[in-house]
C-alpha cells in the first residue's frame, strides 16, 4: 500500500522563494522611504506599517544569513540580499531624517506662529503658576493638553504636547536663557528657535 509522505521544498525551490520575496520587499520599501521622507508628515498608520515592514526586514535578513552560512551553492546571491536589506535600512534612516529636517525648519519658518499666543497668555497670567506642573486649559485655548510651572530661577516652562497625533511628542517653550538640568539631560530634547524645543 503506498502511503502518501509529505516531502519539504527542495533547497533551490526555498532558495528562489526567499529570493523573489527579499527582492520584492526592497522594491517596495526603497521607494516608500523616498515617499516618506518628503511627504513632511507622520501618520500613525504609515508609522505602524514601517514597524511591521522592519520586523518584515529582520525575517528577511535573518532567513538570507542562514542560506549564506549553511547551504553550499547558495551561498552568495543571499550574502548579496543580506547586504542589499541591510543598505536599505540605512537608506530608510537616512530618509525618515527628511520629514524630521521638514517638520523642524517648518516650525522654525512659521509653525511657531499657532503658540505664540498661548505663550503671550500663560506669560500674563504667570501669577497663576507653581512650581507643580498644571494644566493650563483655563488660561488658553486650542491646546487643550498643554502644561505649564515655573522654575527656582523665575522662568516658565510651557509643553505643547500631542505632535502629530502622538501625546508623547510635541514642543516646548521655555522663557528663560537655560533649560532646566531635569530637561536638558534628556536625549529627546532638541532646540529650535527663541526658547523653543521639540521633544
Amino acid at each position: 500500500m503506498n502511503g502518501y509522505q509529505a516531502t519539504l521544498p527542495s533547497r533551490k525551490f526555498s532558495s528562489n522563494v526567499l529570493k523573489a520575496v527579499t527582492l520584492a520587499y526592497l522594491v517596495v520599501l526603497v521607494p516608500s522611504s523616498i515617499w516618506y521622507g518628503l511627504s513632511g508628515k507622520t501618520v500613525l498608520v504609515t508609522n505602524l506599517l514601517f514597524d511591521a515592514g522592519d520586523l518584515v526586514g529582520a525575517i528577511l535578513l535573518l532567513s538570507n544569513l542562514l542560506f549564506a552560512c549553511f547551504t553550499k551553492g547558495y551561498r552568495l546571491p543571499h550574502l548579496i540580499l543580506a547586504i542589499l536589506l541591510v543598505a536599505a535600512w540605512q537608506f530608510t534612516w537616512w530618509t525618515r531624517g527628511w520629514l524630521v529636517d521638514s517638520r523642524r525648519r517648518s516650525f522654525v519658518q512659521g509653525g511657531s506662529a499657532a503658540y505664540d499666543e498661548a505663550v503671550s497668555n500663560v506669560l500674563r497670567n504667570r501669577a497663576l503658576l507653581t512650581d507643580k506642573q498644571r494644566t493650563i486649559e483655563d488660561v488658553i485655548r486650542g491646546h487643550p493638553h498643554a502644561k505649564a510651572w515655573t522654575n527656582t530661577d523665575g522662568s516658565t516652562t510651557i509643553i505643547f504636547p500631542e505632535r502629530e497625533g502622538n501625546y508623547r511628542r510635541g514642543y516646548l517653550y521655555h522663557s528663560g536663557s537655560r533649560l532646566p538640568p531635569y530637561i536638558s539631560s534628556d536625549p529627546e530634547i532638541f532646540h529650535l528657535t527663541n526658547g523653543w524645543y521639540e521633544y
